[in-house]
């Protein structure tokens, strides 16, 4: 049987006349070649009748790179041990070249009685399958969408409970080492499919659509009790008593050997008579707190989270298949329908929503990094979160910006730059309506749907049958015999699918065309987001652009202490010098701080000088200060900014006000360069540098206690034994200058002792 194949590498053969590509899983591949697989969809294009059917074959080194359906294993390693065909002869399209390909399947497994819903595998590479069946009443169908939204609730938390997990899984896809996360995202077949959590109208996943985010979760029921006196529509105007919420990680990293905590999500459903449901998807914000491993840091109600943030690399060039506003999300659809499924008439929306957490979860001190073993503890009929938007002075919906740059807004995310800088409405809270479980249905199951912030044209072609249950990713439960197509996804936006001969199905007519939406009429109109998501900074709209904001800029609630002394010299008190100090940078409070310290104080003067913003506070909140004076004897310094390369992503880097020497060294040394020699010459650089290079210990030398100033003294030290041991004179005149050395040397130790004395003290 010879079938054709469009596939990039079978361009790359073109140049290969002669080569003989051989059968990997039969025989070992020749010199030059590897073996490689192909599962999933990708698979039909190599032979395989199916998607549930694995394609094995090898082929030239040089060309892996470029195939992103191929991963270089066996079918056999992924459990695809039975062989169907043997050494099928597949032509590449374009091409005179043909592949030896054996295609393999899954052994059937014995019928037994035994529920193995909850059986969990371990494995080290990227499964192309959901291997669960969800036996039960039907939720991606019309009956179920008919259903009240308490019926809803009832039929989704059923499935819920009958595959709660017997043991909790620990396979994250950020532990295993083989491949890694981004080399499971070049791996993913069809990236397109990414569009199903934003086309697909359902309160069930499809199948075959394995997780790549939010991998495994813990689920409770909750109510949204809504905060009287808001404007706003539909659910935050008059609440909803049916819902559930799924708690996760927002990003697939490992925390521990990144040395830092991963960011939390969640995703709510809420269920409404008749219609689809409403959604709430959420992650913490990029200027998030406890970012190390401190284990207060790990309690997911330490932290804020949003409707709209930052996706980073490698997720974000994911999700750039879907929208062009890549972290930017709608909440608007929970504001158009109430509860009871009526349509609003003059639906108000929030923009963004920020969900403040229940501070009087946090009872210990330290807390599991797997969520899911502190959320049961959770007593039924709890707050969880109080949801708060900004509003500006008009009362209207906003985005509250706390950074303006020549490219675009930041929007403020953490909780005190939000309480003192925004006009925040209460919205009302989330409060759980059951114990949290952790269940097979509800992580691989339930979809918690997602809204573009600028709406894609969207159209939903309509056909005489059902859609294949393979080809039904784009469905709505209202209608099977549909599909959902937005200018995104498909190269012909004005073609149907299923039209063409290559991809026709036996007895399918296409009967309508002609609707404009998927979900919701006039949903482009109703869309009020779009403006403000196109004013963000291209880091939330764009995959690969850098976050610009360094963590030293972020806003926060600051404190300024000073210390006074008594008239005996006996008793040193530290008191709050402007207690009512208002949110500024951390960079901005600890200059100030450092200025009242008389130790720090020059050095502090020459940022607090550079300072534009932090120079008019301190003015405003110190008037006794003549700031102005003490400035005009300062010279001025280029503030020092550079992106600092971690993996796929750009971390923003600001030293503050420093010399161009001292910028320049510490760019080389965060670099993974030498330049601690020009650092430890300036002690304004080491203050400066001192942050980022226990940050670079933390990671490269786990367990170090030694600071910047620790290593410039003994570089010094180091540098004076070498300049003594390489000094040759004579036996008499080393005896006369012995004790020279010993003084000199006793009197350098002497100098950097008081030069690095405030260090030590």
């Amino acid at each position: 049987m010879m079938k054709k194949i469009t596939h990039l590498f079978s361009l790359l053969l073109l140049l290969l006349p002669h080569l003989h590509l051989g059968v990997a899983a039969t025989a070992e591949c020749e010199d030059g070649s590897v073996s490689v697989f192909v599962a999933g969809e990708a698979a039909i294009e190599f032979g395989a009748e199916s998607s549930a059917q694995c394609a094995q074959f090898c082929m030239p080194e040089f060309a892996f790179p470029f195939v992103l359906d191929a991963v270089a294993d066996s079918c056999i390693d992924q459990g695809f041990t039975v062989e169907l065909t043997a050494s099928q002869e597949v032509e590449l399209a374009g091409s005179t070249m043909s592949v030896s390909v054996t295609i393999y399947g899954k052994e059937v497994p014995a019928s037994t009685d035994q529920d193995d819903s909850t059986k969990v595998v371990d494995s080290n590479v990227w499964d192309y399958s959901n291997p669960s069946s969800y036996e039960g009443p039907c939720v991606d169908c019309p009956e179920y969408v008919a259903l009240s939204g308490e019926e809803k609730l009832d039929r989704i938390w059923g499935k819920i409970m009958a595959h709660e997990y017997e043991e909790i899984p620990n396979n994250w896809l950020y532990k295993r080492t083989n491949p890694t996360v981004s080399e499971m995202i070049a791996d993913f077949p069809d990236k397109t499919r990414v569009n199903m959590v934003f086309d697909r109208i359902s309160d069930e996943r499809p199948p075959n659509f394995p997780r790549l985010l939010h991998e495994y979760g813990s689920i409770a029921k909750i109510s949204f009790e809504p905060k009287d006196g808001n404007n706003f529509t539909g659910l935050y105007g008059e609440g909803n008593e049916f819902g559930i919420i799924r708690v996760t990680f927002c990003a697939p990293f490992d925390g521990e050997r990144s040395g830092q905590r991963v960011p939390f999500a969640f995703a709510a459903k809420f269920f409404r008579d008749g219609i689809h449901s409403s959604n709430i998807p959420t992650c913490e914000g990029p200027d998030r707190e406890w970012n190390g491993r401190d284990p207060k840091g790990f309690s997911l109600f330490q932290h804020v989270l949003h409707t709209s943030s930052i996706i980073p690399p490698p997720i974000d060039v994911f999700f750039a298949n879907a929208q062009n506003g890549t972290g930017p999300l709608s909440i608007a659809d929970n504001t158009w329908y109430t509860q009871n499924g009526t349509a609003v008439e003059d639906p108000l929306s929030p923009l963004i929503i920020h969900f403040f957490p229940n501070d009087a979860l946090n009872t210990k001190d330290a807390y599991e990094e797997d969520f899911r073993k502190e959320l049961p503890a959770i007593p039924v009929n709890t707050t969880l979160y109080t949801a708060y938007t900004p509003v500006d002075e008009d009362g209207e919906p906003t985005i509250c910006i706390c950074h303006s740059t020549p490219n675009g807004e930041i929007p403020c995310f953490n909780p005190e730059s939000l309480a003192g800088t925004c006009n925040l409405v209460e919205l009302g809270s989330i409060v759980s309506r059951s114990q949290f479980i952790h269940s097979d249905y509800g992580d691989n199951g339930v979809l918690f749907k997602h809204y573009r912030s600028c709406q894609e044209d969207r159209k939903y072609c309509e056909y005489n049958q059902p859609i294949p249950e393979i080809d039904s990713t784009f469905t709505k439960s209202t209608n099977p015999n549909g599909t959902c197509v937005s200018r995104r996804r498909v190269d012909n936006y004005e073609t149907c699918p299923f039209s063409d001969a290559d991809n026709a199905i036996e007895g399918m007519e296409l009967v309508d065309d002609s609707s404009e939406y998927c979900s919701t009429p006039n949903e482009h109109e109703l869309e009020k987001m779009c403006p403000f998501a196109q004013a963000l900074h291209p880091s939330f709209s764009s995959s690969g652009v850098p976050y610009p904001i360094s963590n030293d800029e972020h806003l926060r609630s600051c404190e300024i202490l000073g210390t006074t002394t008594s008239a005996d010299g006996n008793t040193t008190t530290t008191n709050a010098l402007a207690p009512q100090f208002p949110v500024v940078s951390i960079a901005c409070c600890r200059v100030i701080n450092e200025y009242f310290d008389e130790t720090t104080q020059e050095m502090a003067l020459q940022s607090l000088c550079n300072m534009d913003n932090c120079y008019s506070q301190f003015e405003l909140a110190f008037p006794e200060v003549e700031l102005e004076t003490e400035c005009a004897q300062v010279d001025p310094m280029p503030e020092c900014k550079f992106g600092l390369q971690a993996g796929p992503s750009t971390i923003p880097i600001n030293l503050g006000f420093v010399t161009e020497d001292c910028c320049a060294a510490a760019q080389t040394h965060a670099s993974g360069g030498d330049g601690l020699t020009v650092i430890c010459e300036d002690l304004g650089c080491i203050i400066a540098y001192e942050s980022l290079f226990m940050q670079g210990q933390a990671f490269a030398n786990p367990g170090s206690t030694d600071t910047l100033e620790d290593v410039c003294m003994a570089m010094e030290v180091e540098r004076m034994e070498d300049d003594m041991a390489g000094n040759s004179t004579t036996e008499a005149e080393e005896e006369e200058t012995n004790g020279g050395i010993m003084l000199r040397s006793g009197s350098v130790l002497a100098v950097l002792l008081v030069a690095f004395l405030p260090f030590v003290l």
